[in-house]
């Protein structure tokens, strides 16, 4: 285990003259108000590092290596890890190989590292080492051994699952993919007071219900702050939904709410129904448009594409984001392109899919444009047109 900086300068000596390097990060998330990475993992072909970030004032050496497009870095769902290496240490990354997007590629259906080093390696991970709190110090034999197990096989999995892209001829769109995970940003740490209205359920509340919901929503921000938790260990987000529609009065309705914690069961749950009192003397939150909303055209388009998309998904046995994300297809759906060249230009159409997906789908953003300007033109009211006939005269 890497600890101090001589001792990670020679490793990162030794990392410069790999070609490819397996990686992986640990962090304290389940046990964190504010999660950080404890432990990056770096393996050779022959050698486990596991790099002590908690330990370490500055890992600067190891960014360079990550940032260096020449020496291919092999990750496992590396949406996970390359946001908070982003966030904790201000790294980019560049050169990488996701096995977890390769196999889903290659229409795996079971791509957790767990199934796929057991399936392929003969390699039984501990999963209890999964909640492990990789903050606390120091850390066990145990535990470091299944820190390494995390990347000491990246390798091979990826000379299994490169000469299968080759085969299949995937190799060029997997490429493509791997450099558009390069580009994912970490979430803002920032709290979002209006984050309520993403819990599943929140926008069919009634008013009173929604004004419970963002008080113990805020409430909660507070609590896990003082208790330096992340908020769904202090209370789930079924817990608050579940109070927010029965807006209990009594600790005897407040302790069947399902998913609340033991904690708040007893007297302490008089604490909790204050909240639910307080909750309904004040102002239901009305919901702002943050987002700008797509017109009836880019609606349209929008939906044509998703259509679209399923059915290609369905045909290649993918997963539908492997086709063209959610993300580029909004973009898609705003800019309107309607030839190759515009459609080009939109953020995520890398040369890859223009070539297999991009005809399809300017058919689809020309079809649902003539369609809408049709539909404008029937709801349009019509000019009354003039007769060049005379009114004839009425006979006396």
């Amino acid at each position: 285990m890497v600890r101090d900086e001589a001792e990670l300068k020679r490793v990162c000596e030794a990392l410069k003259k790999e070609p490819e390097l397996g990686v992986d990060t640990e962090s304290d998330g389940f046990y964190s108000y504010r999660d950080k990475i404890c432990l990056i993992q770096v393996s050779t072909r022959d050698k486990d590092y596991i790099i002590d970030t908690v330990e370490l004032c500055s890992i600067n050496g190891l960014g360079n290596i990550f940032r260096d497009p020449k020496i291919l870095k092999v990750l496992h769902a590396s949406a996970n890890d390359i946001p908070l290496i982003k966030r904790d240490f201000g790294f980019e990354i560049h050169g990488i190989f996701d096995t977890a997007q390769a196999l889903r590629l290659l229409g795996e259906k079971q791509v957790g590292l767990a199934a796929v080093l057991e399936s392929r390696f003969g390699v039984e991970l501990n999963k209890r080492f999964q909640r492990y709190h990789w903050g606390k110090r120091p850390i066990s034999k145990e535990a470091l051994t299944y820190a390494a197990s995390d990347t000491h096989y990246l390798l091979s999995l990826k000379d299994q699952l490169l000469d299968l892209l080759r085969e299949r001829g995937l190799e060029d769109e997997a490429l493509e993919n791997f450099r558009d995970l390069e580009q994912t940003e970490p979430v803002p740490r920032e709290f979002d007071p209006e984050g309520f209205w993403k819990i599943k359920g929140a926008v069919d509340l009634d008013p009173r219900g929604l004004a419970v919901l963002r008080e113990f929503y805020l409430f909660r921000e507070d609590l896990a702050k003082a208790k330096n938790l992340p908020p769904f260990r202090v209370i789930p987000n079924q817990a608050l939904m579940g109070i927010a529609l029965k807006r209990p009065r009594t600790l005897k309705t407040l302790s069947k709410i399902p998913h609340l914690p033991k904690t708040y069961k007893g007297p302490r749950g008089k604490e909790l129904l204050k909240v639910v009192r307080d909750a309904m003397d004040r102002e239901p939150p009305q919901r702002a448009n943050s987002r700008l909303k797509r017109d009836e055209t880019s609606s349209s388009i929008f939906s044509g594409l998703k259509s679209w998309r399923k059915e290609e998904a369905l045909k290649r046995g993918v997963d539908s984001d492997l086709v063209v994300s959610t993300n580029t297809m909004d973009e898609i759906a705003q800019r309107s392109p309607t030839d190759l060249d515009n459609l080009a230009h939109v953020p995520g159409m890398g040369p890859c899919r223009m070539e297999r997906y991009g005809p399809a789908i300017i058919k689809v953003v020309r079809q649902r444009i003539k369609a809408w300007e049709s539909s404008t033109r029937r709801r349009s009211p019509r000019r009354r047109r003039r007769s060049g006939r005379r009114k004839p005269k009425e006979r006396k």
